[in-house]
């Protein structure tokens, strides 16, 4: 397994769940670090595309990303990284806002990032039988949407299973 080490063209990037911001002590400036694991990496300088495959592991402070390929659409100096996709048994554990911990899954996850009349929209889309499990339930549906601007999350044709502990359920309508 190749291990590849990046602090800034890819930090931005791997918007899928957010990346950690560590202050430098020695100069104070911000500097992000994910690593990418794979059996093989191709890069194209040229048409501004790196290509990993084979056992994907993408590790980051606030997620971890696994897949059978990843491919990063580098892009041009002084632009930020506006397109990934992690393709084929896509899973990434997450944490979300509150800390609690959280597994999405699908076959295809693709992170955009566009500014469109002063407007930006930064989205994480999965789908190929998309799931996005937490202690709370199970969501799924043809396609599920992570909105990072506005937080929100949303699904096509989309299906729900809440979990409940009865046993803390019981309020001031329980038998007595």
């Amino acid at each position: 397994m190749k291990k590849i080490i990046f602090q800034i063209i890819f930090l931005t990037a791997l918007g899928f769940c957010g990346l950690a911001v560590a202050q430098n002590s020695t100069n104070k400036t911000a500097v992000r670090q994910t690593i990418i694991d794979s059996a093989s990496a191709d890069f194209d300088l040229n048409g501004g595309l790196a290509v990993y495959s084979g056992h994907v592991v993408v590790t980051d402070p606030q997620m971890n990303l696994a897949c059978d390929r990843l491919v990063v659409f580098i892009p041009k100096q002084g632009e930020r990284l506006n397109r990934i996709e992690a393709q084929t048994n896509v899973v990434i554990h997450f944490s979300d806002n509150h800390g609690a911990n959280a597994t999405a899954t699908g076959a295809l996850a693709v992170y955009r990032y566009v500014v469109q009349a002063g407007q930006t929209n930064e989205t994480v889309t999965l789908t190929g039988y998309p799931q996005v499990e937490s202690e709370q339930g199970t969501l799924t549906g043809d396609a599920i949407t992570w909105d990072r601007a506005n937080n929100k999350l949303s699904a096509t044709n989309q299906r729900m299973k809440l979990k409940q502990d009865l046993n803390q359920s019981l309020g001031t309508n329980s038998a007595r």
